[in-house]
């Protein structure tokens, strides 16, 4: 089995799959936040994992763990956003039917 070395550790050929496949959830974690905060204009597509990529590693347990915790915030936060958008596109849209005049002051 090919064996690699990160941060003094020798990886084996899955565990480094498996590292390659975390840094990727985890750089779609990070644009995926961004968009959310409105400081990317980006459509972020669902990350499909690798279908050959075997079993996680133990020793890797805790940081997918803690990956999938902070998935299912940005989850959350994108669902609010979402609805907070939808609310705010309901009012301009009851707005211009009412035949309401505003204007912007930003």
């Amino acid at each position: 089995m090919r064996e690699l070395v990160r941060g003094g550790r020798r990886m084996s050929g899955l565990h480094e799959r498996w590292v390659a496949a975390l840094d990727e959830i985890e750089h779609h974690l990070d644009v995926t936040r961004a968009v959310i905060d409105g400081h990317e204009d980006v459509e972020v597509p669902a990350w499909q994992p690798p279908g050959d990529i075997g079993p996680l590693p133990e020793e890797l347990w805790p940081r997918a763990r803690a990956l999938a915790q902070e998935l299912d915030a940005a989850t959350q936060a994108a669902a609010q956003t979402r609805e907070r958008i939808d609310g705010e596109l309901g009012e301009v849209n009851r707005r211009r039917g009412a035949g309401t005049a505003y204007a912007s002051t930003g």
